[in-house]
């Protein structure tokens, strides 16, 4: 088949191994003090088994599998969530195959399935869409779940439900960035790693430039790689050669595919969906404050006099002289002096507490910077 077989070629193989076993002599590793390369795809871990390139390579060369699947990565209570949802009456939950069987605490959507929710495998949002569109009268959750690869696809059936005004879909939303991650990984103390073969897919998506911070941060090279065996080969030997000659880059072997700086119709999908939910609870947060002031009783303190009750007209010049005195900015720090014959009629002055907390809520100004995060996150994955 054209453009495969090309990168099944066994005597290109040869040469890239030859290769491969030069440079890895050169660095000085051996199978005591390998080195260690992380392949951070799932789909490149399965292409190494399934072409045996962990055997065919160096002694010296030990690959380091990564994050890999994110399905493999989820908390046990988000699966614990999903079936949460699901079993809520007239609900439709939608997922990809992969993770029906992922368990939870307590089951697996696909025994939730089971015991009857009503719990269906998608090939892609868009076929939950379509399901929301034949079932009005059911609520149809859609669980969003995958790397940047995905992620795209999900924000694109948000747009489309909101152009075709479908108000039963929703998204159950676990997507995953892949960036993150790698860094928690290199932040871990305790593993040695050396270098990266990068995601090809989800370069795809993003480009090169949001790996800029592992060589320039961490010092660790990165190469960008196919999923054929002379792509993971020459990707490998890449890493290596930068080791070897004591650089720290970001290169991209899957130029063929990958573009540097990724694909800008899925950048923007995701940036449009990205900043939405902050955008309304700013307005909502907004509409609370504004109603609370117009239409609410929000006194601060709360005086009592206990020596008995004056008439209307003395009332009013009690309360005229205290807010005089005592209220308002420029009164701050001023003190009350007060004379009692009796401690029983003393005046007491008693704290109201206000019905919205502050620590209860996103500060505005958290609420901006989510805002402006998500406006500008294609600017992280598009500049160069």
């Amino acid at each position: 088949m054209r453009y495969v077989e090309e990168f099944r070629d066994p005597t290109a193989a040869k040469s890239l191994l030859a290769e491969i076993e030069k440079v890895t002599n050169q660095i000085g590793a051996t199978k005591e003090k390998p080195v260690h390369i992380m392949e951070i795809c799932g789909g490149h871990t399965h292409a190494i088994f399934r072409y045996g390139l962990d055997r065919l390579t160096p002694e010296g060369i030990e690959f380091i599998h990564g994050p890999g699947c994110p399905v493999c990565v989820l908390p046990m209570s988000r699966v614990d969530e999903c079936v949460q949802i699901a079993e809520k009456p007239n609900v439709i939950f939608t997922t990809f195959g992969d993770a029906m069987r992922v368990p939870g605490t307590k089951k697996s959507l696909l025994q939730a399935k089971a015991d009857g929710a009503d719990i269906r495998m998608v090939y892609s949002p868009l076929d939950a869409l379509e399901l929301a569109r034949r079932n009005p009268d059911k609520e149809v959750v859609f669980f969003g779940l995958g790397f940047e690869t995905t992620t795209p696809s999900t924000a694109l059936s948000i747009q489309q439900a909101a152009r075709d005004g479908l108000t039963n879909f929703s998204v159950f939303c676990n997507h995953i960035t892949v960036p993150e991650p790698i860094k928690a990984l290199l932040d871990d103390p305790y593993m040695m790693l050396d270098g990266f073969v990068g995601p090809g897919h989800v370069s795809m998506v993003i480009g090169v430039h949001p790996y800029d911070f592992i060589a320039r941060d961490y010092g660790k090279p990165i190469v960008v790689a196919g999923f054929e065996p002379l792509d993971l080969l020459q990707s490998v030997l890449m890493v290596l050669t930068q080791i070897r000659d004591g650089r720290a880059e970001v290169e991209n072997q899957y130029a063929r595919i990958v573009p540097e700086h990724g694909n800008p119709i899925s950048i923007a999908a995701i940036n449009d969906e990205g900043g939405l939910q902050y955008s309304e609870l700013e307005e909502e947060i907004s509409n609370y404050h504004l109603n609370n002031i117009m239409n609410g009783l929000a006194p601060s303190m709360l005086i009592n006099f206990n020596n008995g009750t004056p008439n209307e007209e003395e009332r009013t010049l009690i309360e005229q002289r205290i807010y005089q005195k005592f209220s308002g900015s420029s009164n701050a720090g001023k003190f009350i002096l007060a004379f009692n014959d009796d401690p029983a009629q003393q005046a007491t002055i008693e704290p109201i507490q206000e019905s919205f907390r502050k620590d209860q809520h996103p500060s505005p100004a958290n609420v901006q910077k989510q805002i402006h995060y998500a406006s500008n996150l294609g600017g992280c994955y598009t500049q160069s």
